[in-house]
Formats: C-alpha cells, sequence, structure tokens
C-alpha cells in the first residue's frame, strides 16, 4: 500500500513539508495534478534519494559492492565506532557487525565457496577479517597480525580459479595468506630497507605476473609471485608517497609507470631499464592517476597536488587544469559512467566537498556536493542510472548523479 511504501522510504519523503494531489474531470477527461512543496532547510541542495543514520560518524569510504547476483548491487559502510553495515539498495540494513577496530582501505568481495558464497576481506591495523554475507566472521578470521599491517591489504586471484591471496604489508614485510588464513607456500620476502606503507599492486606485463609496491623513502619492489625481487631499477629511483602504479605504453613497447618524489613520470622496463620524464615540480604528497579520461582510447595523466589538478597527454602535453576549492584528501578515484563519460572524482575534506571533474577539468552539474567522508559511485540498480554514497556527519546519503549522456 502507499501508507507502507512511505513508511519503508521514510528518507525519501523527509524533505517535503508537503504533498498536495488533485483530480478533476471536464467531459470525458480525468486531469491528475501532484504538488510537493520543498522544506527550506533543503532548498538549494541535492536532495538525497534516501538517507540511513549510523552510530555515530561516517567512517572512509561508504562501497557499492556486487551482490549475490552479479546484477544485484549492497553497500557496505563503516562507523567512527567500528560498526561496519550492511545494506541492501534501497537503504535498508540489513545487518551491523562490532569489529575491533576501523578499516584501512578497500573492502574486497571474494567468492568463497563452500556454500559462504561471496564474502567480505578487509584489514584493520592488528587484524585481517574474512566476513559472510549474514555478518559472520568466517574461521580463523579474523586473523591477528604478528606484526601491525601499516598499509591496505590486496587480493589477488593469479589464475580466476579463486585461489585467493591476501597481501598485506606489515612494517618492512609483506604477508601473503590464503583465504582458509594459511600462509601461501613459497612467500620468500624478507625485510625491506624501511617500513612499507603503499598497498601493493598486482600487474601483468608480458603474460607474467608482477606485485609492486615502495617503502617511505621511496624504494621501489618489483616483486614475481613468490615475492622474490623480479625486477631491479639499474638506477636509483625514489617513488612518491601517494602515486601508484600502471602498466604503460611508449614507443611499442611495455613498462612499469609511477611517478617520483617531484612528480615526474618514471618508465621502468621488465629488464630494468629506466626512463624519466619531468613534468613542473610538485609536492612528494601528490596522487597519481593514469586513465583514458577523455574517451579518446588514450591514457592521460593526471597529477593532483594539495588543491590543483593537472591533466597531461601521454607525451606530457599539458592538456588542462582545474583548481579544487580545498585540498585534496584520500585517494581520487576514477569513476566511469561509459566509455566516453568519465570522472576523476575528488574529496576536499576540510571543505567538506566532493567533486566529479571531467577530462577537460569541467566540473560536473550538480557538483560540488556536500560530503563529510570519501564517496563512491555506481549504478545501483545496475540499470544505467549512477548513485553517490557519501557521508554527511552521521548520516550515509544516497543521491542520483545523472545517467550515460548520449555520445556527442
Amino acid at each position: 500500500s502507499i501508507n507502507d511504501y512511505v513508511r519503508t522510504h521514510k528518507s525519501l519523503f523527509k524533505n517535503f513539508d508537503a504533498v498536495a494531489f488533485q483530480l478533476k474531470t471536464s467531459g470525458k477527461l480525468f486531469y491528475a495534478n501532484f504538488c510537493f512543496k520543498t522544506s527550506s532547510s533543503a532548498s538549494g541542495d541535492t536532495i538525497a534519494l534516501w538517507t540511513v543514520a549510523l552510530d555515530t560518524l561516517v567512517f572512509s569510504k561508504p562501497q557499492i559492492v556486487e551482490g549475490l547476483a552479479s546484477e544485484l548491487r549492497n553497500i557496505v559502510a563503516f562507523d567512527m565506532a567500528a560498526n561496519m553495515y550492511f545494506l541492501d539498495k534501497s537503504g535498508t540494513v540489513a545487518w551491523k557487525k562490532k569489529i575491533k577496530e576501523k578499516p584501512i582501505g578497500q573492502v574486497y568481495v571474494i567468492d568463497y565457496g563452500n556454500n559462504l558464497k561471496k564474502c567480505f576481506v578487509f584489514n584493520t591495523f592488528s587484524y585481517i577479517y574474512l566476513i559472510d554475507r549474514e555478518g559472520k566472521d568466517v574461521a580463523p578470521f579474523p586473523l591477528k597480525l604478528e606484526n601491525n599491517s601499516t598499509g591496505a591489504l590486496t587480493v589477488v586471484d593469479y589464475s580466476g580459479k579463486k585461489e585467493y591471496r591476501i597481501i598485506v604489508p606489515c612494517g618492512k614485510t609483506i604477508i601473503n595468506i590464503l583465504k582458509d588464513g594459511t600462509p601461501a607456500k613459497g612467500w620468500a620476502f624478507g625485510q625491506a630497507k624501511s617500513e612499507i606503507y603503499k598497498q601493493v599492486k598486482h600487474l601483468v606485463l608480458g603474460g607474467d605476473d608482477y606485485l609492486l609496491t615502495s617503502d617511505k623513502n621511496g624504494n621501489i619492489y618489483i616483486l614475481d609471485r613468490k615475492g622474490t625481487v623480479k625486477v631491479k631499477p639499474k638506477v636509483p629511483v625514489s617513488a612518491s608517497f601517494l602515486g601508484n602504479f600502471y602498466i604503460a605504453e611508449s614507443r611499442k613497447k611495455k613498462y612499469f609507470l609511477t611517478t617520483d618524489f617531484n612528480g615526474g613520470l618514471v618508465f621502468i622496463s621488465s629488464s630494468g631499464e629506466v626512463e624519466k620524464m619531468e613534468l613542473k615540480k610538485y609536492s612528494p604528497e601528490h596522487y597519481f592517476l593514469y586513465a583514458d579520461i577523455n574517451g579518446d582510447n588514450k591514457k592521460e595523466v593526471v597529477i593532483i597536488d594539495s588543491s590543483v589538478v593537472d591533466v597531461y597527454d601521454i607525451n606530457l602535453k599539458p592538456l588542462c587544469s582545474y583548481t579544487l576549492p580545498g585540498r585534496s584528501s584520500g585517494s581520487p578515484e576514477i569513476f566511469d559512467f561509459s566509455s566516453f563519460e568519465i570522472y576523476i572524482g575528488v574529496w576536499c575534506g576540510n571543505e567538506k566537498k566532493v567533486i566529479l571533474l571531467t577530462g577537460g577539468c569541467t566540473v560536473k552539474a550538480g557538483f560540488p556536493m556536500k560530503g563529510t567522508s570519501l564517496f563512491d559511485v555506481a549504478s545501483l540498480n545496475n540499470d544505467g542510472l549512477f548513485n553517490l554514497l557519501v557521508g554527511d556527519g552521521c548520516n550515509l546519503n544516497n543521491f542520483s548523479v545523472g545517467s550515460v549522456s548520449a555520445k556527442k
């Protein structure tokens, strides 16, 4: 009934002061009119499709995750009290679970098998968690780490056969465990030169698997599946603190690509040869993205340093620049609405604003939007209509941010 629908979706209607309905006739014709009066407090702001109040402040990034069926979507969120929430696409909380510590990095969804189906994997400072869709711990998790983690874990499935490896930086070492909690056989990584805070990145080059990371002093580690050094740069390279690793092609040859302390591009071949391309000088805390953001099948270089977003082509020709309303907080992301509609997502934490930028450095209509946390964008209904999930204090908000535009 209408009453039941309104009761179930209270947050959808909370921003309206009044609703009026009029039905009248004129001869054989019927006319229906609806009138919705928006509350004054919501005027000028984008109205959430629904809002869910968590126990305390929304922590880190709410994630839109794959449901039990591939066409379904769910939401995982955390609050500052280390509560984990599992919600359906309408914002109904299926369960809430208290964990020992707040999470580090993203939540991975794996297909565990043995009738457990899909489960969540993530780490905190002291533990690795594996939680099923009912909110129950999968034994022997949570797994207490011998050495506290210093970065987010990575889940790798080399063969695509659900033989997952859970790889976690822990100080000067990196651990590698299986989904049953046992150490991966043959893992041989020893000690880094200094602490590793960067998440390990899995890349494939020339049909071979590589694991890449760097330590706090910029030393780069390019490892094989066993954790042994597979490629050693032949000249000293100091990788940036926050820049990621990618595969890039230059002169018909593929390289590992990252940035150095000053924001210069660093190309490393599988034999360890190093080439550098200098940009203007950036701070060591810059972010680096490498993706096709113009929909032209060519990847661009994106540097985000403090409040400045600069976009270059692969030959380092400046394409555009944008000044954010404040300093970028947390890792920026690329959100693909389609192959030709692609956005750079940035959160300015101090200003409590989230922004979607096009590859031409223009702001998507309706942005900036208010947000007190990192955010996620995807289609909750898998129907081409996109949703943005973000925190606003203790509230988790779901906003509609449009559909895929027609290609121009």
